[in-house]
């Protein structure tokens, strides 16, 4: 019951326009680059990497080291199986202590347009 009242609601949030992309469908993200990271290190430079979540289901690029502008260039596939949110968040790898978060966009993917091909973030 629950979960035909949650596919009802479903149904008419994209009746209503604002779910584009219907669930369950595959989904590619291409982590390019950062620009002008800010420095978080009192010493050396940011060795950044990004984490990219979907629900519970959570990627990472790998890191680069001692840069405030790192070019990623890969792509992680993720299957959709119901609306949720893209969260891309971008660390600052530290030896020996936490690493820092250094900033986080969130995207709900369900306001996605199908044709959608690209979304920069500035």
């Amino acid at each position: 019951e629950k979960k035909l009242e949650e596919e009802a609601r479903e149904r008419l949030r994209a009746a209503q326009g604002e779910i584009w992309c219907r669930p369950p469908f595959n989904l590619r993200v291409k982590i390019k680059g950062c620009r002008h990271l800010p420095k978080t290190d009192t010493f050396g430079k940011c060795d950044p990497y990004c984490v990219v979540l979907i629900g519970s289901d959570e990627r990472k690029t790998n890191r680069k080291d001692k840069t405030y502008d790192p070019d990623f260039d890969e792509e992680l596939d993720f299957k959709v199986k119901r609306p949720q949110t893209l969260s891309v968040s971008v660390w600052d790898w530290d030896r020996g202590k936490s690493d820092e978060l250094v900033g986080t966009v969130d995207i709900p993917i369900g306001k996605l347009k199908p044709e959608t091909k690209e979304i920069s973030i500035p």
